[in-house]
């Protein structure tokens, strides 16, 4: 796995599809946005967006994803970052526009702690990812993730290697 689209269609796999009653069930993606929708909604930020973070918005305007099967962080060699919520573009422009930095927050943990990438005055194909419970300033921190594929693709290990563990464990019972 090596593209942001192959590690969202791998969580993908993860949500149920919605039964017949209408009853929501965890995790949960919302539809995703047309380019076009995106384009004419983010053109109120002084700054230019990720390709990246287009593709994210393509696959789900806003996810809740606390139910995946996360691992412990100790009980995995590799680092990653567990993502509870996938903000919609809606709340993440006006977060963005609230902080006034340059910033655009992603996902959010239930503890206030964000994941946010910075605009640029040019698009670029992919942004740093940084992590905070602090600020949302990126002046003293270094990227937790060279980008959000990077970030989902880990994120994706790790899901993977708890979701093979669990198997295990079933079949061995």
């Amino acid at each position: 796995m090596n593209t942001l689209r192959e590690a969202l269609d791998f969580i993908s796999n993860f949500v149920p599809s919605p039964s017949a009653s209408g009853q929501m069930s965890y995790p949960l993606l919302n539809t995703g946005l047309e380019r076009e929708d995106i384009e004419r909604q983010v053109s109120v930020l002084p700054f230019k967006l990720a390709e990246e973070v287009y593709e994210l918005y393509q696959w789900s305007n806003g996810a809740f994803l606390g139910s995946l099967p996360y691992p412990k962080k100790s009980d995995l060699g590799t680092h990653y970052q567990p993502i509870f919520n996938v903000l919609s573009l809606e709340r993440s422009i006006a977060i963005a526009q609230d902080w006034g930095n340059g910033s655009f927050p992603l996902t959010e943990e239930e503890s206030a702690y964000v994941c946010f990438t910075v605009g640029t005055s040019e698009q670029q194909r992919t942004a740093p990812i940084f992590c905070s419970d602090e600020s949302c300033d990126t002046r003293n921190q270094t990227p937790y993730f060279e980008s959000l594929t990077s970030m989902m693709i880990r994120l994706v290990e790790a899901v993977n290697h708890q979701s093979n563990l669990l198997r295990e464990n079933t079949n061995e019972q």
